[in-house]
């Protein structure tokens, strides 16, 4: 009987599949982590394996937490090329009553859409009038139109790019 290879014997696993603690000392650095969750991204596009998936999580969970108890927004490994940043979310409110009474009429007509029964600020419209300079974003926020509010930080772990000036 002719025996069977393994097809995974020829892969090089860097590290054993393993469950991630909150109190796991190994991955103490925001470099460290950012290194094996690149390892994780290598390990699922060749296989998937859902307790990668769960590694991944924890160690972003991590990384994000370590980030935001040492305020810092970008941190880099340099064996991956790869760095993690935290990025400020917000929420943006618009105030359809102070925008009738501080923009002029004639400009109504253009930013509102009238839904059955009920007027309301059409927000797409407002945008393209900031940026064809109809509108003042910066004249919005003074008049209280606009605001703009910070909400949760959002971490992303891509390569690095490199500085074009460089």
């Amino acid at each position: 009987m002719e025996e069977v290879k393994n097809p995974f014997d020829d892969l090089d696993i860097p590290e054993p599949v393993r469950e991630v603690e909150d109190d796991d000392t190994l991955v103490d650095t925001a470099a460290q982590i950012i290194n094996r969750l690149v390892a994780i991204e290598d390990e699922l596009e060749r296989r998937g394996n859902d307790v990668l998936l769960k590694e991944k999580k924890k160690l972003r969970d991590k990384l994000k937490k370590l980030m935001l108890d040492n305020e810092v927004n970008l941190t880099y490994d340099e064996t991956s090329n790869f760095e993690g940043k935290l990025a400020q979310r917000h929420t943006d409110t618009w105030d359809f009553d102070k925008f009738k009474n501080t923009v002029p009429k004639t400009k109504h007509k253009r930013y509102t859409r009238v839904i059955p029964r009920h007027e309301e600020l059409d927000i797409n419209a407002v945008i393209e009038g900031v940026k064809i300079g109809d509108l003042s974003l910066a004249q919005l926020t003074v008049d209280g139109v606009f605001s703009r509010t910070p909400t949760t930080k959002a971490l992303y772990v891509a390569e690095r790019e490199e500085d074009i000036d460089a």
